[in-house]
């Protein structure tokens, strides 16, 4: 597409905003997955350059450097977590549900219809929005799925997960939402099925998504499904 069309395919979009964290390790598995095998990063100023060289992950390397603009060189995907294997949607009819705004579009999180959304707001500025799930008992969890109304959904892939027993005391999961085909994505964006986040599991009661980067970024924030994903090994 022509760079001055004003259009952005969802894949390229999604491939912006996730590349932005380079070099954390989700964006370093993305990098490999596209084939991209150097990064060009300009730094602001030598000690940053510096600082950033100090503390390079074991899959990249020095390619070259010009004052403060460094080329890494992607040697493979960093480490992946490890999850479980079998992952199963925890039943939804006894949540209840919370969020910083767009409360009266909440049902539409387990109402089955994809065309229906729950639609929170992100203010540039203010607080970052957040949706918390009480699944009302502790659970093994593992994951959480997201069905974007449509696949240009930054609002989904930018949330973070955190996890509480009680509410009061949040674990951050450090996981990011991919999309269940990074081809269909790119290649055919309206085919896409869901945005998903996976983590090691742990025993939580409370699930809250949290989005502070559109909150920077601003926009809205949709998603039609909503799943909260049990790890289907250790329940059984």
């Amino acid at each position: 597409v022509d760079g001055y069309s004003g259009f952005t395919s969802p894949g390229a979009g999604y491939l912006t905003q996730e590349l932005y964290h380079f070099p954390e390790p989700a964006a370093l598995r993305l990098l490999d997955r596209i084939g991209v095998g150097h990064v060009l990063s300009h730094f602001a100023t030598q000690e940053t350059a510096d600082a950033a060289v100090a503390r390079l992950a074991p899959s990249l390397a020095v390619a070259a450097r010009f004052g403060t603009d460094v080329v890494f060189a992607v040697r493979g995907p960093a480490p992946a977590p490890v999850v479980a294997d079998l992952a199963r949607p925890l039943p939804r009819q006894d949540w209840r549900l919370a969020a910083s705004s767009g409360n009266e579009t909440l049902p539409a999180l387990r109402d089955g219809d994809r065309v229906t959304a729950w639609r929170g707001a992100a203010v540039p500025g203010e607080s970052p929005p957040w949706l918390v799930v009480d699944l009302g008992g502790l659970h093994p969890i593992s994951g959480v799925r997201c069905v974007p109304r449509r696949a240009d959904a930054p609002g989904v892939y930018l949330a973070e997960v955190d996890l509480s027993a009680d509410a009061a005391t949040w674990t951050p999961t450090g996981a990011r939402f991919v999309p269940d085909s990074l081809a269909t994505l790119l290649d055919h964006p309206a085919d896409l099925a869901y945005y998903e986040a996976r983590f090691p599991t742990r025993a939580a009661r409370y699930v809250r998504l949290r989005n502070p980067a559109l909150a920077f970024w601003g926009g809205p924030w949709e998603i039609a499904e909503l799943d909260v994903l049990e790890d289907g090994e250790g329940s059984r």
